[in-house]
Order: C-alpha cells, then structure tokens, then sequence
C-alpha cells in the first residue's frame, strides 16, 4: 500500500474514533445534565411539600434550565405558582408541560381548576372535559366539572357529574353538598334533605365546619315544604 493511502487511513480512523470520543462525552454530559436536572426537581418537590413555594421554584428553574422539555418540571413549577395564587404564570406552566405532554392529564385538571377559580368556566369544563377523555376513573374531575356545570347555572348537567363522582367515590361529603344544593335549585327539596341527612350521618367530623350551615338549610327546606303539604 502507498504512504498517501496509508495515511488516508490513520486520517479517516482518526475521524471515527474523534467523533465517538465526541458522542460519549456528549452522551455523558446529557446523562450528567438529566441526572443533575432530576436532583434539583426532587428537592424542589420536597420544598413545595414544605410550603417553601419560592425555594421550589428556584430548583424547578435550575431543573428546566438543565432539561427543558420535561413536562413534570413544568407541572410540578406550576403547582408551585398555583399555590402562590400567582394563577397566570401557573397556567402558563400547565400549557408548556402540555405542550411537551399532549396525554399529561394532572396539567389539563391543575389549569381546569384555576380557570374555575377564576370564573372562566367554559375553559374550566373544556379542561376537565380533556381529562376525562383521558382517565375516565378519577371522581375529582367530574366533581370540579360539575361545579362549573353549576356555576354556569347548569345544574341538572352539574347533578349528572356530582353522581358520577359519588359512583366513583362515596367516601367524600363534597359531591353530596353539592348535590343538594344543585337539587334545590331545580326544586327537588326532599332529595336536598336527604343528601344532606346522608353528609350529617356519614361525615359527621370530616364536613364539621359546614354542619351548622346544612343543619340550617334542612330547617329552612323543610319550612319550604311543609306548606305545600
């Protein structure tokens, strides 16, 4: 073989092995940076739990400077500025871990619940309408949807989801408050009384601080009724 030859092929090894030294130190540095990113989203995590909402975004920050297309950093900041009750930069959260997560169910039902807070309720069932499509098992979306049903005025769309909540989960006094209250506005007095009977009889310590307001409204029902009897 000729020199020239010779050294074309040093030349092109030379190239191969350089491009693989290359591509396991960027690999290495991708690892290095995931890994780093997933530490600091841990602690932040920690911190949130803790209420030390600041603290948390800050490891949020650190983690989707180091990994920005992880929709858990996004959703998980989020939540942080939801609990800040800084609303729009939490939603705009929700929409980024969307947007890297089209099926991230908790990020639809987190910005469903911030636009009912706000009184967007269009968007709010638009949001719960989407989690719904993609876990058709979890009783607190059809219990928020049916709040917006009934902030709307919608109330017998709002009874439909507060029993399916129910159906899902009967170990919460929430839907059944609700119910009742939906059911007075469309006239539907005596099931009101027996709802909130059920909460007294079955909630008596986990819906204490509204026992005075249901023990009044089943007086009140009752005053309602008794004349048309």
């Amino acid at each position: 073989m000729k020199k020239s030859g010779k050294i074309k092929i040093l030349i092109i090894s030379g190239t191969v092995i350089f491009s693989y030294l290359l591509f396991e130190v960027n690999l290495y540095g991708e690892q290095t940076a995931s890994m780093e990113a997933d530490t600091y989203f841990e602690r932040g995590n920690t911190y949130r739990e803790k209420g030390e909402y600041d603290r948390a975004i800050q490891d949020f920050d650190k983690a989707i400077e180091l990994n920005p297309k992880n929709a858990d950093f996004y959703s998980k900041r989020g939540r942080a500025y939801e609990e800040k009750e800084e609303y729009d930069r939490a939603i705009q959260n929700f929409n980024k871990a969307i947007q890297f997560n089209p099926k991230y169910e908790k990020a639809y039902f987190n910005r469903g619940f911030i636009y009912r807070k706000r009184s967007e309720y269009d968007r709010a069932i638009q949001d719960f309408d989407r989690v719904i499509e993609l876990n058709l098992g979890y009783a607190g979306t059809y219990y928020e949807r049916g709040e917006a049903y009934a902030a709307k005025g919608e109330y017998d769309r709002a009874i439909q989801d507060f029993d399916k909540a129910i159906e899902l989960d009967s170990n919460e006094a929430d839907p059944y408050v609700s119910k009742a209250m939906a059911c007075e506005k469309v006239g539907k007095k005596e099931e009101a009384i027996k709802l909130y009977r059920k909460v007294l009889e079955n909630f008596p310590d986990g819906f204490r601080k509204h026992i005075n307001y249901i023990e009044k409204r089943i007086e009140e029902i009752q005053k309602e009724i008794e004349p048309e009897e």
